[in-house]
C-alpha cells in the first residue's frame, strides 16, 4: 500500500497548513470557558441517549460492527510535513486511548489520510488509476465512496472466523470461514477492518486543527463512524465537516471516546445489538465521570 500510496500522493496538487498544530493526549473534554461547558449531569447521558447516538453514527457489516484488528499504522499526504506528522501522532495517541493495537514507525499504512485540490474529482481518478484502494466494496459502497461532497471515506472489511482466522479458499475459490468455539452467544465471524481511507477537500480543512482532523478521522477509520443521516445534530466529531455544522469543538467529545473505547472493548464475536451495547454503556460511564470531573 505504500508504493501505490506515495505514487497517489503525487496527484495532490496543494499542500493545506491547518490553523492549528497540535499533538495532545486525548481526554474527555478540553478546559474551556464556563460559557462552552455542557452540563450532562452527575449521572451522564441517559442510556436512551447513549443508545440513540450509537444508532446514529454507527454502521453495521453482516450484522456486526467492524473495526482492525492489527496495529494501526497511519500515513498522510497533501498536507505540511509537521501537521502531516502531527496527525499520525494523534492518531496512534487516540488508538491507543480506544485500546486498538498501534503498529511501530515505518509500519505498513493501513490508515490513509489525503487531502486533496478537489476531493470529488481526485477519488474519481484514484478509482481508475488505483482501484486496489477501493478493496472489495459493493456497488451501494463505492457508491457512498465515489458521492460528491468534501469528505469521502471507505474501508475495505474483511470476514474472519471468531478466533480471528482469515477465511480460507474451497476448490471452487468461494471463501469460508471455519467454525470452531461459537456458541449460542457467539458467532462465527467478525469483521475486521483491513485499511480504511478517507480523503478531505483542502477548502473543507481550512480553519480547522490539526487535532480535530485526526479525530475526525479516527472515528472515521478506527469506528466506520458515519455522519448522522437527515443532518441530524450530535454532540460528535464526527459531524466537523457537515454543512451547517454548529460543532465547535477542538476534539473528541466524551461520546466519541466512549464510541471507540466501548467497541475495542466488546467482544468482536458477538452481533451488533451486543456490541452497540457495550458502547453505549462505555459512553454512558465517560460523560459520567466527565461530569464528576468538572463538578467544582
Amino acid at each position: 500500500m505504500r508504493t501505490a500510496f506515495s505514487a497517489a500522493a503525487l496527484a495532490l496538487t496543494l499542500t493545506v497548513t491547518p490553523a492549528l498544530a497540535q499533538d495532545k493526549k486525548p481526554q474527555a473534554k478540553q478546559e474551556q470557558d464556563d460559557s462552552n461547558i455542557v452540563v450532562v449531569g452527575a449521572k451522564g447521558v441517559p442510556p436512551k441517549t447513549a443508545k440513540r447516538f450509537v444508532r446514529q453514527i454507527s454502521s453495521s457489516v453482516e450484522g456486526q460492527l467492524a473495526r482492525f484488528a492489527e496495529p494501526i499504522c497511519p500515513i498522510v499526504a497533501g498536507l505540511g510535513p509537521d501537521a502531516a506528522k502531527a496527525i499520525e501522532a494523534r492518531l496512534r495517541a487516540v488508538a491507543l486511548d480506544a485500546g486498538a493495537k498501534v503498529g511501530e514507525l515505518g509500519c505498513q499504512p493501513n490508515i490513509a489520510l489525503m487531502v486533496a485540490h478537489d476531493a470529488d474529482d481526485f477519488v474519481v481518478a484514484l478509482r481508475k488509476s488505483f482501484p486496489g484502494f477501493f478493496g472489495n466494496l459493493d456497488t451501494r459502497n463505492l457508491r457512498k465512496a465515489l458521492s460528491e461532497g468534501p469528505v469521502h471515506a471507505w474501508s475495505t472489511i474483511e470476514v474472519r472466523d471468531e478466533l480471528g482466522n482469515r477465511a480460507d479458499s474451497d476448490d471452487d475459490g468461494v471463501k469460508y470461514v471455519s467454525r470452531w468455539g461459537a456458541s449460542n452467544i457467539t458467532m462465527a465471524t467478525q469483521q475486521v477492518t483491513v485499511k480504511s481511507i478517507v480523503v478531505i477537500d483542502d477548502k473543507a480543512v481550512v480553519g480547522k486543527s490539526v487535532v480535530q482532523i485526526a479525530d475526525y478521522v479516527a472515528m472515521r477509520t478506527l469506528a466506520g463512524a458515519r455522519p448522522p443521516k437527515d443532518g441530524a445534530n450530535v454532540d460528535s466529531i464526527i459531524t466537523l465537516f457537515d454543512k451547517d455544522t454548529s460543532f465547535t469543538d477542538p476534539e473528541l467529545t466524551a461520546l466519541d471516546q466512549g464510541f471507540l473505547q466501548g467497541l475495542y472493548k466488546s467482544r468482536p464475536d458477538v452481533n451488533a445489538i451486543k456490541q452497540k451495547g457495550e458502547v453505549a454503556r462505555q459512553i454512558i460511564r465517560n460523560t459520567r465521570d466527565e461530569a464528576a470531573a468538572s463538578k467544582p
